[in-house]
Order: C-alpha cells, then sequence, then structure tokens
C-alpha cells in the first residue's frame, strides 16, 4: 500500500430500540443524549477483543474472518500465556487473541492487541493518540520470534467516543482527517517485522447508548500475515490448550 492509496474499510452500522406495547412504528439511528451508557473508550481492551467475537451479534464472521479470509470454524481464545508462554516475565507475557480451527491446528493464527481511545468534542475536533503503537509492535516482533503461529497479527483497535460530534450524522462520528492518518500510514510501522500483518479495528458510539445497543465497526487487513511453517511444539500447545478449555 501507498502512503497515497484509498483504503476500502468494511463496516457493520447497528442500532436497537425498545419494544413498546401498542406502538408500530419505530426510528432507529437517532441521537439520544438522555442515556448515559459506558463510554466505548472507557472499556478495557481484552473486553472490547470479547465483544468483536460475540456470538449473540457475530460481528466477526463478516468484520474479522471475512476480511482475514478464514473460515467460521475458528474460535477465539484471550490472554493466554499457559500453555504458550514460556517465561511471562518476558515480552509478551501472554498473547492477546489466539484463533483456532479444531480441525488444523497447525493454521491458527496469533494476534498482539493495541487499544486507543478516540473523541471527538462538541466542536468537531478529533482527539486521538498513538503513543503506544511502537509498544505494540515490540510485542508482536517479540511474539513472532519467539512462538510463531502459522499467521501473524498485530491488530489495533480505535474506541471513538463520538456522542459529542453533533455536526456529523450518526454514521460518521469516527475519528478522521490527519489525527487518524497514522493509523493507516505504512510508515508508522517502519519497525514492524517483515511478514507480520496489520489488522484495524474502529469501534464508534455515536449517541449515549452503549456499544451493545448501537454502533459502528470498521475493520481494515491493512497488511496480510506471511504464512508460516508452525512448529510441532507450538501445535502441540495449542492442542493442550485447546483440550483444556473445550
Amino acid at each position: 500500500m501507498t502512503e497515497n492509496k484509498s483504503v476500502t474499510i468494511r463496516s457493520i452500522v447497528y442500532d436497537t430500540v425498545s419494544l413498546k406495547p401498542g406502538s408500530v412504528i419505530y426510528e432507529f439511528f437517532q441521537d439520544d443524549y438522555s442515556t448515559k451508557d459506558e463510554r466505548v473508550n472507557s472499556i478495557l481492551e481484552r473486553e472490547l477483543v470479547k465483544f468483536l467475537f460475540d456470538p449473540f451479534y457475530r460481528f466477526y464472521e463478516y468484520l474479522i474472518y471475512e476480511e482475514l479470509g478464514i473460515s467460521n470454524s475458528y474460535i477465539p481464545f484471550y490472554e493466554k500465556s499457559q500453555p504458550i508462554i514460556e517465561n511471562a516475565n518476558e515480552k509478551p507475557g501472554d498473547i492477546d487473541l489466539i484463533l483456532v480451527d479444531k480441525s488444523q491446528v497447525g493454521n491458527s493464527l496469533g494476534f498482539q492487541v493495541k487499544r486507543f481511545k478516540g473523541f471527538i468534542d462538541a466542536d468537531g475536533i478529533n482527539k486521538v493518540k498513538f503513543s503506544n503503537i511502537e509498544e505494540g509492535i515490540i510485542q508482536v516482533n517479540k511474539m513472532f520470534e519467539k512462538y510463531k503461529f502459522y499467521k501473524n497479527y498485530l491488530m489495533l483497535i480505535v474506541a471513538n467516543d463520538g456522542m459529542n460530534n453533533t455536526k456529523d450524522s450518526f454514521l460518521f462520528r469516527q475519528v478522521k482527517g490527519p489525527e487518524i492518518k497514522p493509523l493507516y500510514s505504512m510508515s508508522t510501522y517502519e519497525n514492524l517485522k517483515e511478514g507480520i500483518g496489520l489488522f484495524i479495528v474502529e469501534i464508534t458510539q455515536p449517541t449515549g447508548k452503549g456499544i451493545r445497543k448501537t454502533g459502528k465497526i470498521a475493520t481494515k487487513l491493512l497488511r496480510d500475515s506471511k504464512l508460516n511453517m508452525q512448529s510441532k511444539k507450538m501445535t502441540n500447545k495449542i492442542k493442550l490448550l485447546v483440550d483444556a478449555t473445550h
């Protein structure tokens, strides 16, 4: 990808309403400032990842599995150290996300994940800090060196709180413009080892309702991982992980 190339992003916009006796007309995608649900950028990284893979919503099928080009037979494991990690005192201390197909354990995908907080104020000014991208790069580089999976990725999640952005419509309240550009610029990832993939996720909360009720999720496989011969030792460890949890 070149710096001036346009980026096509896969996305889903969703909303819910409460059903009321006698009502036959319901309006979706409306501003709601009276509800004061938890803000998306206060949700922990682990919980955001689990939300993406929640079987009730099944966002992962279109937004993650189709974007990665894998089947729906993969199952997620979160923040796993044992039996994968050999020394928890060294980076990485755990694997943030592992996707495993039980019929093809040798084709597992490993992810290191970093979350960033995005915010749009009442004047429409975008605010986001990508200060710890380099930390994510270091962690995924170490994962790649020590625990090489069939495919290896750095997943970056931007949690956008767009409730105060009343200038844009419901659908376009994510951080944008120069502030978001570093996320999609390959120059940001100069220290990322060759062969590691980049997966971008943006979760936007456009109103006062929580992200389990309304929102927009967008994903982009910015760079795919190269295929690796997953070692027999690693495959056996993943088999132990699967057997212990399923």
